[in-house]
C-alpha cells in the first residue's frame, strides 16, 4: 500500500463495493453506516445511559457488531438480542475492530482514493475555464496556477468570475497556500462581484480599482440608457395628453424616480425608485385620517353637501419606495383633479417604514415627516421628502398612466398602537 494516499476531495465516483461492505475512502460502511468509537457504544449500552437503544434502528447495531469483525447473528433477530451481543463484547474488553477488518479498510480506502484521483483528474482536465476548474477543484488549481516550487512572480495574480459560495472556498484554499485575495464589483450585472487571487496584495488592490472603474462606467451607461428610455415614453404620455399642460388628473399614473442623495449615499439602494399617484375621494381619505384627530365630523358640513360644493375635489395620495424608505405620502389639502397643474409645490404629509430595518416612522405631530411635490408637467415632477431618515430631494418622470400601487390603507395601518406593539415585540 502507497505511504501517501491521493487527497479524497472532491470524491467524483460512487462508493465502491465489498460485500457486505461499502467504501467511499474513509472507513467501511454497512448499508450507508459507519463505525461508532469504543465509548460511543458504552454510552448506548450502559446499564446508567440517558440514551435508549430504541433510538437506534436495528441495522445500526447489526453495522457495528460487523465492521467490529464480530459475528451479528441472523438477520432475523430481534434488537434486544443484537444489542445483548454488542455489550457481552464490551464488557469482555472490545477496544478495536479485528485486525482483518483494519486490513480490508485500509485496501478498500486506498482502491477507493486511486480510482477517485483518476476519475477526477479525467474530469479536471476536460474542464476549460479557470473558473470551472476552480470551482471543481481549487486546491489543485491554485497550486498549478501559483506553484510553491520556486519564487513565485509579485505581478502574477488571476480574475475569477465566480458565484459568492465559490468566492467563500476559494479565498479559504487560497489563504492556507499564503496566496491574497479581495473581491471587486464588476460590470455587466447588478450582482457581478468578481474574485481576484494573487501573490501581492498591493497588486491585487490595484487591479480591483481598475476593474470597479469599469463597472463605475458600465453603471452610468446604464443609467444614461434607462433615463433615455424613461425620457421617450414620458415624451410619448404627454403626445397622448395633447398640448398644453393638461389637466391635474394627468398626473396619475406610475412614476419613476431617481434621488442622487440617497444612491450617493446608499449606493446599495441603487437608483431605482418608484412613486404611484392617484386619488382618493374625500370621505375615503377622512376615514383614514380619523385615527390621528382630523375627523370627518369635524365639519359642520355633511359629505353630500361638501360634494355639491366641489364634486372633483379628492386628495391626492402617492404609494413610494425611495430607497432608504417606503411608505405613503397624503397632500395636505385638496386639490381638483379637473383643475390645472398647480403652479407651486404642493405640501405632503407621508407616514412608512425604513427599509433597513422596517421600523415605522411616524410623526403624529405633523412636523417631522413632511415634504412637497412641484409638478412641473404632467408627466416631469421634483419634490423634496423630510424625516426622520433624513431630507431627501428627488425627481421623477412618468412611465405609465395606470399607479402599480394603489394602497392608501397604508396610512390607517401605521398608527401610534402598531408602532407601540412594534417597539414591544422587538425587546422580547
Amino acid at each position: 500500500m502507497d505511504l501517501k494516499l491521493p487527497e479524497l476531495y472532491p470524491v467524483v465516483i460512487p462508493p465502491i463495493s465489498h460485500p457486505p461492505f461499502d467504501c467511499q475512502g474513509k472507513g467501511l460502511l454497512y448499508k450507508s453506516h459507519s463505525r461508532e468509537s469504543v465509548d460511543t457504544l458504552r454510552s448506548w449500552i450502559t446499564s446508567k445511559r440517558v440514551r435508549t437503544p430504541l433510538q437506534r434502528p436495528k441495522v445500526w447495531w447489526q453495522a457495528q457488531l460487523l465492521l467490529y469483525g464480530l459475528d451479528p447473528g441472523k438477520s432475523s433477530a430481534k434488537l434486544a438480542e443484537v444489542t445483548q451481543k454488542l455489550k457481552d463484547a464490551l464488557t469482555n474488553g472490545l477496544q478495536a475492530p479485528s485486525k482483518e477488518i483494519i486490513d480490508l479498510e485500509n485496501e478498500l480506502n486506498a482502491k477507493f482514493r486511486h480510482l477517485n484521483a483518476d476519475a477526477r483528474d479525467t474530469k479536471y482536465q476536460a474542464l476549460e475555464s479557470d473558473e470551472s476548474r476552480v470551482k471543481f477543484d481549487p486546491l489543485r488549481f491554485l497550486q498549478e496556477r501559483f506553484p510553491t516550487k520556486g519564487k513565485r512572480k509579485k505581478d502574477d495574480l488571476v480574475v475569477l468570475k465566480i458565484q459568492r459560495y465559490d468566492r467563500y472556498q476559494v479565498h479559504t484554499v487560497a489563504e492556507s497556500l499564503g496566496l491574497c485575495t479581495v473581491s471587486a464589483d464588476a460590470p455587466g450585472a447588478d450582482d457581478a462581484r468578481w474574485l481576484i487571487v494573487g501573490c501581492d496584495h498591493d497588486v491585487i488592490l490595484e487591479r480591483q480599482s481598475q476593474i470597479e472603474a469599469k463597472r463605475s462606467k458600465w453603471m452610468d451607461e446604464k443609467v444614461k440608457a434607462k433615463r433615455q428610455r424613461l425620457e421617450a415614453k414620458a415624451r410619448e404620455l404627454e403626445a397622448q395628453i395633447g398640448p398644453g399642460k393638461g389637466i391635474l388628473r394627468d398626473v396619475v399614473g406610475e412614476w419613476h424616480v431617481e434621488s442622487p442623495s440617497i444612491s450617493e449615499t446608499w449606493p446599495h439602494k441603487g437608483t431605482d425608485f418608484r412613486m404611484s399617484i392617484y386619488f382618493h375621494s374625500l370621505e375615503e381619505s377622512d376615514e383614514l385620517s380619523d385615527d390621528h384627530g382630523e375627523s370627518s365630523d369635524s365639519s359642520s358640513e355633511t359629505v353630500d353637501e361638501k360634494h355639491e360644493k366641489s364634486t372633483d375635489s379628492e386628495l391626492l395620495w402617492a404609494n413610494f419606495h425611495l430607497g432608504v424608505v417606503h411608505g405613503v405620502l397624503q397632500a395636505k389639502a385638496e386639490l381638483s383633479a379637473s383643475g390645472s397643474l398647480p403652479s407651486g409645490p404642493i405640501p405632503f404629509t407621508w407616514r412608512g417604514r425604513d427599509s433597513e430595518e422596517e421600523q415605522i416612522q411616524l410623526d403624529m405631530s405633523g412636523r417631522t415627516n413632511r415634504g412637497t411635490l412641484t409638478l412641473l408637467s404632467p408627466t416631469k415632477l421634483k419634490g423634496v421628502l423630510k424625516g426622520g431618515v433624513g431630507s431627501f430631494k428627488f425627481e421623477g418622470s412618468k412611465v405609465s398612466r395606470i399607479p402599480a400601487y394603489r394602497h392608501p390603507q397604508v396610512w390607517s395601518d401605521l398608527t401610534q398602537e402598531q408602532w407601540n406593539v412594534e417597539c414591544v415585540n422587538r425587546w422580547k
